[in-house]
């Protein structure tokens, strides 16, 4: 799922509000954080909402004079619509304005909660309809296709002949991270000498091969891994052929497919995956999901050869022989744990330019394979525990989405419709 920027006066300084305004809002952070063990976005987010409402407030109430600020406590629901009002005359979105709504709701309610008011004005505050959009999914023979190709691809370099690794830096064969070591599936992986950063064949695209400059310097925006690089546009098919790294590429992003339509987990969950957390003999991953639930998800047998050949024959090419993949099961093409932005690219990058067929970011997948399993015949209170949602609320959105195809196929289909 993309990631949302917090609204602009997240990054203000709270000096300017009442010490009342300012003692609960950071304890208001701190249950977030600590309390309800809530997403770093969450709680950015929810205090940011909490301190536009603070600031309209101190400003509208207060004039400059700290002692004519409105208490906590005397905020009413007229207050509230006033700060709304405000917010849709900037032109918000109603999207906006409905997470902003549920921010503030938050707010009040744990003011509540810990004694700071006596009664909650937030509980009328209604919010604007945003409308109802239904995420874009991949047909199952679209997911099947997706799938069949990217695999395709990742077999069609694997076992072909490249060229040698080149040299590493003096002492690096010495490195214990070099040495062999056993995979998730207690397969011994040889640990290969990963191939200088800018030699001849380390990539056929120059973001995979060019090294950093003197000062390290990673592409604006990007989060990098651990060697620093952004895995944008990995290597095309014709270079699989004659270029290991190119090929444990490919290699990877079959697994990572195939695991995150496999198992229907969140890109946050999947770049978290360490090498404990497979289970090959039950055929279930163990992921930390939201509120640091943890969970375990099956996958099947494609999930498990790709995640096999990855892992024995792919993951050791990239890693550094310093050892500074830790346990990461994927990695990045310089060698760290992989990326949320780096997932999102290999994503898009498969399922973009098909006919028919959208273009889908990671939680497109998820998706995909949540709408499968209800269109299968699958309890939506078991798709709501494979998912890790806390409210089946957030899981009949799919039976909503299988209800549209329904209705879709019957106007295509019926004489009659």
């Amino acid at each position: 799922m993309a990631t949302s920027p917090a609204p602009a006066d997240a990054a203000q300084p709270d000096a300017a509000l009442p010490s009342e305004y300012r003692a609960a809002l950071g304890a208001f952070e701190e249950e977030l954080r600590v309390v309800r063990a809530a997403s770093a976005h969450t709680v950015r987010n929810y205090v940011a909402d909490a301190r536009s409402l603070l600031r309209f407030l101190a400003r509208e109430s207060g004039a400059g004079e700290a002692d004519a600020v409105l208490p906590l406590d005397a905020v009413e629901l007229g207050n509230l619509r006033q700060w709304l009002l405000e917010l849709s005359d900037a032109g918000a979105s109603a999207g906006t304005m409905a997470r902003r709504i549920a921010g503030v709701r938050a707010f009040f309610g744990f003011c509540a909660r810990t004694g700071r008011i006596e009664r909650n004005p937030a509980l009328r505050l209604a919010s604007p309809r945003t409308g109802s959009r239904l995420p874009a999914v991949l047909h199952q023979e679209q997911a099947r296709r997706v799938l069949d190709d990217t695999g395709r691809t990742a077999r069609a370099g694997h076992g072909e002949p490249g060229p040698a690794s080149a040299p590493t830096a003096a002492g690096a064969a010495s490195d214990p991270g070099s040495a062999s070591a056993p995979s998730a599936f207690g397969t011994p992986v040889t640990g290969e000498t990963p191939m200088a950063v800018g030699t001849p064949g380390a990539a056929s695209n120059p973001s995979e091969s060019v090294a950093p400059d003197a000062g390290g310097t990673a592409d604006a925006g990007s989060t990098p891994d651990a060697g620093g690089a952004p895995d944008a546009g990995e290597a095309s098919t014709a270079c699989e052929a004659v270029n290991p790294r190119a090929r444990a590429l490919a290699v990877r992003d079959a697994a990572l497919v195939e695991v995150l339509y496999a198992t229907g987990v969140r890109v946050s969950e999947v770049v978290a995956l360490d090498l404990g957390d497979i289970d090959e003999s039950a055929g279930l991953l163990t992921v930390l999901g939201k509120g640091n639930k943890e969970r375990r998800v099956p996958f099947g047998t494609p999930a498990r050869t790709a995640l096999r050949l990855w892992l024995a024959e792919g993951r050791p090419v990239l890693a550094p022989a310093s050892g500074a993949a830790g346990s990461a099961v994927f990695l990045g093409a310089r060698g760290g744990r992989i990326n949320v932005r780096q997932v999102r690219e290999v994503v898009h990058r498969v399922t973009a330019n098909r006919p028919g067929s959208p273009e889908l970011s990671p939680h497109g997948l998820r998706h995909s394979a949540a709408t499968h399993l209800v269109e299968n015949g699958a309890d939506i209170r078991q798709v709501q525990d494979y998912l890790g949602h806390a409210s089946l609320a957030s899981t009949q959105i799919y039976t909503h989405v299988s209800m549209k195809r329904l209705h879709d196929s019957y106007r295509q289909a019926h004489p009659r419709a």
